[in-house]
């Protein structure tokens, strides 16, 4: 799973930057959403021994449905909670792939457990038990089809993303409903391409599972170059408005700039100066994506004290840090 929680984590370079208090609010969440995830998943499972083959077959199949709603919508309160209370850590699609992806991993690495533990006991109709039982689920499960939770997720993710964003009123309500549908479709998909045996599951997971998840990357990769030309025309206007230093734009926005910044700060001034320089393009940066709100007219309600505060950590740290080759800044 972690290669799989870097990978997600790589999606937004400026949440990836997040510094430490931030992060570990994000972190509580994930963890507390592994508690919430294993609700679901224990409801629906049971050790008692269908009496007949059809009970089993009829079991299985509610299980699936129920299961696919239910894990769905449980992953996705969580994004729905974090964009009524934390809605300041939602910026926009982004933002919600992000999330996204690491409750997913969570939700995954859970039931995982679970599942592993019910094929070597072979329990709930998870075959013969012992080492083959618990070797042909942790292949196809921990090996071929970790991504699958995170992807599914991602279609909420999207939708809130979105939600965040726009403009339009009936799509802020509309957008995460559709996200959650689609998640839900996904997931049922992929569950039901195990009644039609191997070959429907290869079959749904070369054809439709890896191109879906081929298709989430590349709407990370034209959302980060978004938000790349976003963040410099709201730091631009910002920059003449007097907020900012047009100067220090490019060190801020550019991820290769900001990286070469800090270890500069770092071979100037050691950790506190490195930290200095972290908190300085933090600041920046969430101002630019508040000021571009701003210029949107979806500014949040609290976007003056917002604001303020992001001007007031750029103008208490500025004067302590110092890019490669500038001396003095100009507005």
């Amino acid at each position: 799973m972690k290669p799989l929680r870097i990978m997600y984590s790589r999606l937004n370079p400026w949440l990836m930057e997040m510094p430490p208090p931030t992060t570990s609010r994000a972190a509580w969440s994930h963890h507390r959403m592994l508690d919430v995830a294993v609700v679901p998943i224990k409801a629906t499972c049971s050790t008692r021994v269908p009496a007949t083959a059809a009970e089993m077959a009829t079991k299985q199949k509610m299980k699936r449905r129920r299961r696919t709603v239910t894990e769905e919508m449980t992953k996705g309160l969580f994004l729905l909670f974090l964009l009524w209370w934390r809605r300041a850590e939602l910026d926009g699609i982004l933002d919600g792939l992000d999330y996204a992806g690491m409750v997913g991993i969570g939700f995954a690495f859970t039931e995982n457990i679970l599942y592993l533990g019910a094929a070597y006991n072979g329990s709930d109709g998870m075959g013969p038990g012992g080492v083959v039982g618990i070797t042909t689920t942790f292949v196809v499960r921990c090996i071929f089809s970790p991504f699958a939770h995170p992807l599914f997720t991602a279609f909420t993710g999207i939708g809130i993303g979105i939600a965040v964003t726009t403009r339009r009123r009936g799509l802020r309500w509309v957008a995460p409903v559709l996200g959650y549908l689609c998640a839900v479709l996904a997931h049922g998909l992929w569950n039901g391409s195990t009644i039609f045996g191997a070959e429907g599951f290869f079959g749904t997971y070369l054809f439709i599972m890896v191109p879906a998840l081929a298709g989430l990357v590349c709407l990370a990769v034209w959302a980060r170059r978004s938000e790349r030309r976003m963040l410099t025309a709201a730091l631009g206007d910002a920059a003449q408005r007097g907020l900012v230093p047009a100067t220090d734009i490019g060190w801020v926005v550019d991820l290769t700039a900001r990286r070469q910044a800090r270890a500069y700060a770092r071979q100037q001034g050691g950790k506190a100066a490195e930290e200095a320089m972290r908190e300085y393009q933090q600041a920046a940066i969430e101002l630019g994506f508040l000021h571009h709100r701003f210029l949107r007219g979806t500014a949040p309600e609290d976007f003056a004290l917002r604001g303020g505060d992001y001007v007031a950590r750029i103008n208490a740290v500025r004067p302590t840090i110092a890019f490669p080759g500038q001396v003095v800044p100009t507005r």
